[in-house]
């Protein structure tokens, strides 16, 4: 009996630890640092980023797509999904609605790279990608882009967390 017992406590014992191993694998753990609302602001635009725990991204542009604007249209709401691709990295995929002299024309689909600097209060982002025409689903393999469409956010923007205080 008392070596039944021994053995019940050593395994109660070794449960929680398994259980933490388990999760420091897990990303969603690891999403906690670079959560938060980023500014950028650049002469003649200015972004605004959002990164939630739960993966979702928004990231609100006064261009879409580049400055002079693939579609000629001076605002961009995207919204998607991100993941932890490296320890200060992190990658993103959205989609954006496009319209054009309030015509709706497509959907953009971009991907995003963000490369944050030591303690997560800034950060450059990457990103390219292209606009798909109605009808088209961005996320099919096969689909083609409206020709002349590829774009990417021009020069790297510089990112900065905003403060909470």
């Amino acid at each position: 009996m008392k070596n039944m017992l021994l053995i019940a406590l050593a395994l109660m014992m070794l449960t929680p630890i398994r259980a933490q191993k388990g999760r420091e694998n897990d990303p969603s753990r690891n999403k906690i640092p670079f959560t938060g609302t980023y500014l950028a602001t650049q002469p003649d635009a200015a972004h605004i980023l959002q990164l939630s725990a739960d993966g979702n991204m928004t990231f609100i542009m006064s261009w879409q797509f580049d400055n002079e604007g693939v579609v000629d249209e001076s605002y961009s709401n995207t919204k998607g999904n991100w993941k932890v691709s490296g320890p200060m990295a992190v990658t993103a995929s959205a989609a954006d609605i496009a319209f054009k002299n309030g015509a709706f024309i497509g959907v953009a689909h971009a991907r995003y790279q963000i490369q944050f600097e030591k303690g997560y209060r800034t950060a450059s982002l990457t990103c390219s990608g292209a606009l798909y025409p109605p009808g088209v689903s961005p996320l099919d393999k096969n689909a083609a882009p409206v020709a002349g469409s590829t774009f990417t956010c021009g020069a790297l923007i510089r990112l900065e967390r905003l403060p909470t205080e």
